[in-house]
């Protein structure tokens, strides 16, 4: 016990670094965040017990309001599975993208924007260069969860936002409901349009989007 104290006293005065087990723990988990576009450093260190980190990390959102919740997300995570974490201190920066991809469900006949989000045979993928929202590139997408009996809403949100959206247009307003909270938690702003032919839709974001001409936008986060 003596030897168990004097070894705690000098790893305060030394403030041993954290080990490489550790270290790769909380790297993994920061990684797991979507919105997190590189590590720039990753330190830690010990005083007796307690483990204190510091992080510099780029993120992939663009107001600092939201970087701030995404650190405090990842503040929690870490302390929630490493133990006896008493201090994170984390750096955050919002990266600039140069282009920003926005995401339409849409019907069968690869014509109209569907009304059913989670049930959408097709997702329309739109590469916009910025700050001119010219068109530089679009896919379409199989919905990989269209069958799904449960929770799919939420599945088919969680996969969008592995695809780095930024935002989804949608013919109905879906705050409160799941796969609203995967968006917002991710950064993904949520637009809402009368609009029901994609051509119509496209035109308007690539021409008219500074303007707002597609709706009221619903941010979120």
């Amino acid at each position: 016990m003596g030897l168990k104290i004097a070894v705690d006293s000098i790893r305060v005065l030394l403030d041993a670094s954290l080990d490489f087990k550790t270290l790769n723990t909380i790297q993994e988990i920061i990684l797991e965040t979507p919105q997190v576009s590189a590590i720039n450093a990753l330190t830690g260190r010990n005083s007796g017990k307690f483990k204190f980190i510091e992080v510099d990390l780029a993120l992939k959102v663009r107001e600092l309001e939201k970087a701030h919740v995404v650190a405090n997300q990842i503040e929690n995570r870490i302390k929630s599975k490493v133990p006896y974490v008493d201090h994170i201190l984390i750096h955050y920066e919002p990266i600039k993208k140069e282009t920003r991809i926005i995401a339409l469900p849409v019907t069968e006949d690869r014509m109209h924007l569907s009304e059913h989000f989670g049930e959408a045979p097709y997702f329309l993928l739109l590469t916009l260069k910025r700050p001119e929202d010219t068109l530089l590139d679009e896919s379409w997408l199989s919905n990989p969860f269209q069958k799904e009996e449960k929770g799919k809403g939420i599945k088919v949100s969680e996969w969008l936002v592995s695809q780095g959206l930024d935002l989804i247009i949608i013919p109905k307003n879906i705050e409160h409901k799941g796969p609203s909270y995967v968006f917002s938690d991710n950064g993904v702003e949520m637009r809402q349009t009368d609009a029901r032919l994609i051509d119509e839709i496209k035109g308007e974001l690539t021409h008219s989007t500074a303007a707002g001409t597609l709706g009221k936008e619903k941010s979120h986060g």
